[in-house]
């Protein structure tokens, strides 16, 4: 069995009955993006986005979040996604600020798909 390439870091609540901003640490294994056009870079990114958890499924709008590009590598390790997720979640750190930076977009909503 592979081990899961996505760590989900937080659940922040917008206000809104079951709406929060889920953010995550994942590799990527990169190629064309269909959405916009252009070329993914593999490796691991930081995300934040904004779903609706009712009835114990989780809705999302494709698209309706930021990602941003943490550090390009070849093939994927779970050390790596792991020091990634702590560092992220860790006050202070470049990755908890980059991550805090999204938070702030997606909570003023200037959402777009490529972030900082």
């Amino acid at each position: 069995m592979s081990k899961p390439t996505t760590r989900y870091l937080q659940k922040i609540p917008t206000g809104r009955p079951n709406e929060f901003i889920e953010t995550s640490a994942y590799y990527l294994i990169g190629g064309a993006n269909w959405f916009h056009g252009s070329m993914n870079a593999r490796g691991y990114y930081l995300s934040a986005s904004i779903v609706t958890i009712e009835d114990g499924f989780k809705k999302f709008m494709l698209g309706a979040g930021v990602m941003s590009l943490v550090e390009q590598a070849g093939r994927f390790s779970q050390k790596k996604l792991d020091a990634l997720a702590e560092r992220a979640e860790f006050p202070g750190t470049p990755e908890a600020l980059k991550l805090a930076e999204m938070i702030a977009h997606i909570s003023a909503g200037v959402v777009h798909q490529e972030a900082v």
